[in-house]
Formats: C-alpha cells, structure tokens, sequence
C-alpha cells in the first residue's frame, strides 16, 4: 500500500526535486553518449527484488539506451569511412604501380621478358585493364579474380619478371580494404530504422522517470543509498551542464565576432 502511495506520487504530485535540470535538448549525441555511460550504472544499482516500480523504468532504460547506443555507432560507422576511403587509395596505388611495372618491361631489351611482360598483361586486359578505376565493392572482386589467374597462368614469368612482391602487396592491399568495408556495411545494416535525435529523446524522458522516482524515494523515505546516487548524479549533470554552457557561450562568442567582422 505504502508503495502504492509513493507511484500516486510520482504522477500526480509536485515535489522539490533533488536531481537537478539538466540541458539535454542542447546535448550533443556524443555528449548524451557519455552521459548515459556514466550516469545508467548508478541507476542500475538501485534495482533490488523488494522495489516493484524500479526495475520496470529500468527495463524501459535499457531499451531506450540499447537503441541509441546502436545509432551512436553512426559516429563509428563515419570513422570507418574513413579507413575505407584510405584503404581503397592504398589498394588503387598499388594497382596502378602493378600495371605500370608490367608494362615497363613491354620495352625491355630483353625479349624473355618481353614476352613474360605481354603475358602478364594480356591477362590484366581480359580481367579489365584500369580494375582500379571500378566501383568498390566491384574492384574487389576484380583484385581476387585477377590474382588468382596470375597465379594460375603466369607463375614463371611472375618470377621472371620479380613480381611477387607486387602481387602479395596487391592481395593484403585488397584484403585489408574488404575487412574495412564489410566492417562499415555491418555497422549500417544492423542499425535501427530511428534517428539518433529521436532515439535521443526517448531516452532522455526514459531518464527523466528514473530521477523522479529516485527524488521521490530521498524524499519520501530518506533512503541513504538513493541520496548518495542523487549526489553521484548530479555531479555528473554538474559537468555535463558546464561542457553545454561553454560551448554554448563559445559558439556565441564566435557569432557576435562574426557580426563585427562583417560590419
């Protein structure tokens, strides 16, 4: 019945809240990111069996913070742009510097390595000449498809012409670059179908129960271990507060020199 009493409360009820306000409309993801990395265990720690209405703002946490931590992943999909982008440049100069080095031998006075050379090349041109010129996921398999006839058709003059080293590179180039884009293709796919602003708020109002709740544990029965939670999360919401203001005022300052600038 007491406990009964304390949900009524929690609904219908306006009481000095404890935790403090915090500026989440103008938190960043990656803010709200850490925020929920340091501020979701202490609330998993007050979930106990003889607490009925807890566990179930909890579950409602959990879910909420597993969705947005999903959609984070964006940012980690961006980074892997990144090494996909670096790793198809390092993939296409080796190709290029392959091909050239091929064809470099086309004029060599020595005509076994001519005919090695026109060899090698006749095989480049059937599998497609400027592959690194290709979509992405179309060079891959272009680079596979090509490394695997060489070595097939063209084992002698690949040694004649002292090109194993061009041909491992090309390979471990070509393996690297499908490790980091299947890596980001993962990321994307398995991402919910949920922007990062809606999921954001979700589980910014999932938080907002939680520390209603906890305000109305300190303050209707004193229990030593909320109270000291509130205090961890305030000074936690303390600095999140501060990082917010001074971005805020910084962004503020660059507007109004801005202004000047252009006047």
């Amino acid at each position: 019945m007491f406990l009964f009493l304390i949900v009524i409360k929690l609904f219908t009820l306006k009481i000095n809240i404890m935790i403090q306000g915090f500026h989440y409309s103008r938190m960043r993801v990656n803010d709200l990111f850490a925020f929920n990395g340091e501020v979701k265990p202490l609330v998993d720690l007050l979930v106990n069996e003889n607490d009925t209405v807890l566990p179930k703002i909890k579950q409602d946490l959990d879910n909420a913070s597993d969705v947005f931590n999903e959609i984070v992943k964006k940012a980690t999909a961006k980074y892997q742009t990144k090494e996909v982008s670096a790793g198809d440049v390092i993939r296409d100069s080796v190709g290029k510097g392959f091909v050239s080095n091929v064809e470099s031998y086309l004029h060599s006075l020595d005509d076994q390595e001519v005919v090695a050379a026109s060899k090698v090349i006749a095989v480049i041109n059937e599998v497609g000449r400027f592959f690194y010129d290709e979509p992405l996921a179309t060079q891959t398999v272009l680079v596979k498809k090509l490394i695997s006839r060489l070595e097939a058709e063209c084992a002698d003059e690949i040694t004649l012409l002292g090109l194993g080293r061009w041909i491992s590179n090309l390979k471990k180039s070509n393996n690297d670059f499908e490790v980091f884009y299947e890596t980001r293709k993962n990321i994307v796919d398995n991402l919910p179908n949920i922007s990062a602003t809606e999921s954001g708020e979700l589980l910014i109002k999932c938080y907002q129960q939680a520390f209603n709740y906890i305000d109305i544990i300190v303050d209707v029965m004193k229990n030593p271990v909320f109270i000291s939670t509130a205090e961890s999360i305030n000074n936690i919401i303390t600095k999140y507060n501060a990082i917010v203001k001074a971005r805020s005022t910084r962004s503020a300052n660059e507007q109004n020199t801005s202004v000047q600038v252009q006047e």
